[in-house]
Parts: structure tokens; C-alpha cells; sequence
């Protein structure tokens, strides 16, 4: 049983349907109480169409109540409409003509003209359930949730026993985030009927909302007692359950779900990890051996259970399944892929490169299987092998892959100082795309690196022209002319703007950093870069950013070890010369001191 089966019970006990415009009494809610005998008062008013004799009156409301009805019965409701709005223009203060003529409405889906006739009705009987059952379910339908919201609470003012109005009004409280609204309204409502599975879970709902978690449990335990097969119910004890370590608690769930429903791919996944992570390495093999012998292709199911993984970055957890899947399905180019991703994304670049070697031309993950393996060889200080890998891609990739290929294998080619065939690759590649605003970037990028800096900058303000939101072009131009000591009111605004689009951006915040620093506001230079090592704590211009700051701050010892994380990570000879000069000034200094 699932949540849409829940949300129906209360859709369709709230709603009134059609019934041919057949006039009657509305019939009490299946397990309702009725009101007490011998009482008047206690019978709620209903909308009843008075019997009135049709001679002499062919257009009287009444005939044309009787025309909409016979054509109601055949299915022509277009036409039940216009005889039901001639009923009412001949009788408007006759409220059943106007509820018949709301359902008509809404059978044919004028939610608006249902709306105004709802609130007609709603207007000349301000006090009767069905009116208000009636406009609080087209004002929900409608979207305006605190009006039906009033009208349920209304209806509950005068009947408390109306099970299913309890439950329409405690969804709309929490679909609107009214947690503790809901968990007052329900709590009471638990107690009056204490079989009803649907309030026990909607007020564990309200609880979760609320993080009371503890009684949230207790809640969807009560619901799964009346209703074992509710799925949402488990789901959700499971997720408090691990995220609370109770370990056991949640192995008890998913087991009674993989009961239920064995056939459950991502329950069994999720049951063989916890499995792995007590230790039961056994049973977690067993259990997945098991998930995978029933496949005998691959499974879009199972495949959803992996990515899912890999989106929470729950990478070894996506391992231990894919290592289960690849067993079966070892030239399978998908779960491949998937496995270099994870591999790559924990260090473990050995494995992950096998697993991209696997991914083949024609393949739909093959360009970015492609640029792991050449980003790993990089990585690896294996330049010259990555760009033999992206080389051969670009004569095997299909056309519309190449493209993407280009920027990296053009990076590759400026690390060695092959600015030459740099540019070349990228004049190919525009020659083929005029319009590529990420290589038109690359060439502004390459023309920096050649000490072209006007043309840079030109490339740079063309990229911005082509496309006014690309946060890295706007960063790229406001730290060149930082860079540069120039301009320095235009590249704050420039990189203001690159921060308006992309706000958690290091890189960009560093600029911002930058900009202060050669405006001489070290403290505001000092708030931004520390927000960029936040996000980026690895790189050497920002650690050495940094340090320029500390050192502007009369913080020596700071700059000195920022200096010297910044080493860390500097490859080019140059640039780590540089910062060995920086390095000896400052101990130098300490030394006079």
C-alpha cells in the first residue's frame, strides 16, 4: 500500500460526485456517526430539489432540471450544463440547482466556473456542510488552500465526527508545512478512532516536520499495526531508524519489507549495506548475490539504486553494489561507467580507470568516461598519455562528443607549453562552432597564458555578449584587470556580477578577495578569500592569495604557512620559485626581528 492510495481514501470521501443530477439527500460518510436520534437540530441541513409540477411551464427549473438530468444519464454533459445554467438564471435562489450545476462544472473540468459556483452556493448557505465539503474540495482543487482550509475547519466545528474531513484538513496542513497545526489536529483524532491508519500516519508526518523523531517513530509503528503493507510508513521508519544508528531496528523494517515486496531491488540494496556495515559480510553477499541472480538483464530498477547512490555521494556504498552487479554483467558499459565514477570520486583511480577503459566509442557515457581516464592520467603526471587518450578519442567519439573534448585536450596541450597546437585545436573547433561560448572562453584563457592580455580581455567581453548570465567570463575579466591593478571600480563590479550568478563559488569569492586587496581593504580581502578556501582549500593561487593578505595584516606566521600549503600543490617551476621567494622574505624578516 503507497501514499496515493492513502491521499485517494481521502479524495474520494471529501468529493461529491455526479450522479446523473439525480437530486438527493447527501448519504452520511460510510462509518460515521449519525446523529442522535429524536433530535432535529442534530440532522444536518441537506439540498433537496422541491417537487414542483412541470405543466404549463415547459421553461420553468424544473424542466430544465429534468432535461439535465436525462442528458447527464447519456453522457452529453455539455449539454446538462447549459439546461442547469438555465435552471438557475429561472430560480437562482434554489441552492441544489447551483451544487448540481458546481458538479457539472467540474466533471467537465471549468474548475473556475465550479469555484464561483461553489462560493454562490457557499454565500446563500453559509452554514451547510455539503456547501462547505463542496467549496473547500474546489478551492483546494484550485490552489487556494487557506480558503479550503477555513471551510473544513468550519465543517468540523459542527460535526467532530467526520473522519474524513480530519484527514483532507491535516493534509492541507501539511502540505503547506503547518506541522504543529496538524499534530493538534490529529492527535485528538487518533484517539476518537484509533483504527485509522491514515491519521496515525499523518500525524507521524506532522511529527517528522516538527523533528520530534522518537514520537514520529512511534506514529508509523501504530500506522503499520493497523496497516502492515502501508510502504510509506516503512520507508520513512527506516530513514529515521538509520539516520538515529539503530541498526537493528532498521534491518527489522527492511526485512519485513523485502517479505512484502521481494521483488524490491533497492530495499534488498539498501539491507545487504547495512548488512556489510555490522560486519555481516556473509549475509550481504548472500542477500545481493541473491538481488542479482534474479536479473537477466540489466534492470532500470536497479540501475535508479545506483545512480541514487552516487547523487547522495554515497560512492562506496554505490562500489559494493556495482562490484555485485559488474560480477554478472561484466562487459555491461553503464554499471562500468558507474564504477569509474565512484572509483574516481574515493582515489581509487587504478580501478577507475579500468572501469572507463571498459566504456567503448558509441557508447552514450563514452566522452565522459574518456575525460575521467585523461583527467586521471593528469593526475598521475602522465600528461603526455592523456593527451594520446583524448587525441584517439577525438577520431573516435561521435561529432557531436568532440566538441567537449576539445577544452581539456587544449589544456593538456598548454600545460607543456604547446600553446601553438593549442590554439589550433581551438580555431578547429570554432570553425566548426562559431557560437561555443565555452571554447570562445578557452581561447581568452590560452591568449592570457601567451601574455596576450588585450586580447583576452576581448575574448572575455565577447563571451559575455553571447551569453550575459556565464558567471566564469565576468569572474575571468574582473581578476585580469585586479590582476593587472587596473580598473579596479569596474572589476569589482564585473565580479560582483559573477557572484550575483554564482554565489558559492570560491574561485569567484577569491577574486572578489583579490579586487579588495588592491583596493587595500585587507580586512574585506581577508572576509572573502577565507570564505573561498571554505569552498576550496586546495588551491595554490588562493592559499597564496592568502598570504599576500596575512602578510598586509602584520600576520607573518599565517602568511608564512599559507605560503607553504601553497607549495603543496604548485607544479609549474616558475610559479613555485615565486613562492619560495615569498617564503625566504618572510622567514628572512622574522629573523631581523
Amino acid at each position: 500500500m503507497n501514499l496515493n492510495r492513502i491521499l485517494w481514501t481521502v479524495v474520494l470521501a471529501v468529493s461529491l460526485c455526479v450522479t446523473g443530477c439525480a437530486a438527493k439527500k447527501v448519504q452520511q460518510e460510510n462509518g460515521e456517526k449519525k446523529p442522535s436520534a429524536g433530535s432535529e437540530s442534530a440532522e444536518p441541513e441537506t439540498l433537496e430539489v422541491p417537487v414542483q409540477s412541470a405543466a404549463g411551464s415547459g421553461g420553468g427549473r424544473y424542466y430544465y432540471f429534468i432535461i439535465a438530468q436525462l442528458q447527464a444519464k447519456s453522457g452529453r454533459m455539455e449539454q446538462a450544463a447549459v439546461m442547469l445554467e438555465k435552471a438557475v438564471q429561472s430560480a437562482p435562489n434554489e441552492p441544489v440547482l447551483k451544487k448540481e450545476l458546481t458538479l457539472v462544472y467540474l466533471e467537465l473540468g471549468r474548475k473556475e466556473k465550479a469555484l464561483a459556483a461553489a462560493e454562490s452556493l457557499l454565500a446563500q448557505k453559509p452554514d451547510n456542510e455539503e456547501a462547505l465539503i463542496l467549496a473547500a474540495s474546489i478551492r483546494q482543487a484550485a490552489g487556494k488552500e487557506q480558503a479550503a482550509k477555513q471551510a473544513y475547519e468550519k465543517v468540523l466545528t459542527k460535526d467532530p465526527d467526520r473522519k474524513n474531513i480530519y484527514l483532507a484538513l491535516a493534509r492541507l496542513y501539511l502540505r503547506s508545512r503547518e506541522h504543529r497545526a496538524a499534530a493538534e489536529l490529529l492527535e485528538p483524532f487518533v484517539k476518537r478512532f484509533p483504527e485509522n491508519y491514515t491519521g496515525f500516519y499523518f500525524l507521524a508526518e506532522a511529527y517528522s516536520g516538527m523533528d520530534a523523531l522518537d514520537d514520529a517513530a512511534d506514529a508509523y509503528e501504530k500506522s503499520l499495526k493497523l496497516e502492515p503493507d502501508l510502504l510509506e510508513s516503512r520507508v520513512r521508519l527506516i530513514e529515521i531508524y538509520t539516520n538515529q544508528e539503530k541498526v537493528k531496528e532498521a534491518e527489522e523494517h527492511y526485512e519485513k519489507l523485502l517479505e512484502r515486496h521481494p521483488d524490491n531491488l533497492a530495499a534488498a540494496a539498501e539491507l545487504g549495506l547495512l548488512y556489510e556495515k555490522q560486519g555481516e559480510k556473509q549475509k550481504a553477499q548472500d542477500l545481493w548475490s541473491e538481488m542479482v541472480g534474479q536479473l537477466e538483464s540489466d534492470s532500470d530498477e536497479v540501475t535508479e539504486v545506483v545512480r541514487k547512490l552516487l547523487g547522495r555521494n554515497r560512492y562506496e556504498d554505490a562500489l559494493l553494489i556495482l562490484s555485485e552487479l559488474l560480477k554478472k554483467f561484466p562487459e555491461n558499459q553503464e554499471f562500468n561507467y558507474y564504477a569509474g565514477a565512484a572509483g574516481y570520486m574515493t582515489d581509487q583511480f587504478d580501478e577507475a580507470l579500468q572501469h572507463f577503459k571498459a566504456v567503448k566509442p558509441g557508447n552514450e557515457f563514452y566522452k565522459d568516461a574518456v575525460i575521467h581516464r585523461a583527467v586521471i592520467l593528469n593526475r598521475q603526471d602522465k600528461t603526455e598519455e592523456a593527451i594520446g587518450v583524448l587525441e584517439s578519442a577525438m577520431e573516435q567519439a561521435a561529432e557531436n562528443q568532440r566538441t567537449d573534448l576539445i577544452p581539456y585536450l587544449s589544456g593538456f596541450y598548454q600545460k607543456q607549453g604547446n600553446y601553438g597546437k593549442a590554439e589550433e585545436l581551438l580555431i578547429k573547433g570554432l570553425s566548426t562552432e562559431p557560437e561555443n561560448t565555452e571554447l570562445h572562453y578557452e581561447m581568452g584563457v590560452l591568449y592570457d597564458r601567451m601574455g596576450d592580455t588585450e586580447a583576452a580581455i576581448d575574448k572575455m567581453k565577447l563571451v559575455i555578449e553571447m551569453d550575459p548570465e556565464n558567471a566564469d567570463a565576468y569572474n575571468y575579466l574582473g581578476y585580469t584587470y585586479a590582476d593587472q591593478d587596473m580598473r579596479l571600480d569596474e572589476a569589482e563590479s564585473l565580479v560582483r556580477k559573477a557572484l550575483e550568478i554564482d554565489p558559492d563559488n570560491g574561485f569567484i569569492l577569491d577574486s572578489m578577495g583579490w579586487v579588495y586587496y588592491r583596493k587595500g581593504d585587507y580586512d574585506r580581502a581577508k572576509d572573502y578569500i577565507e570564505k573561498a578556501l571554505e569552498r576550496v582549500s586546495d588551491d595554490p593561487a588562493i592559499l597564496e592569495h592568502m598570504g599576500d593578505v596575512s602578510l598586509k595584516l602584520d600576520e607573518a606566521e599565517k602568511a608564512l604557512d599559507y605560503y607553504m600549503r601553497a607549495m603543496e600543490y604548485t607544479e609549474s617551476e616558475e610559479d613555485r620559485q615565486e613562492l619560495q621567494n615569498k617564503i625566504e622574505s618572510v622567514q628572512n624578516s622574522e629573523v631581523e626581528d
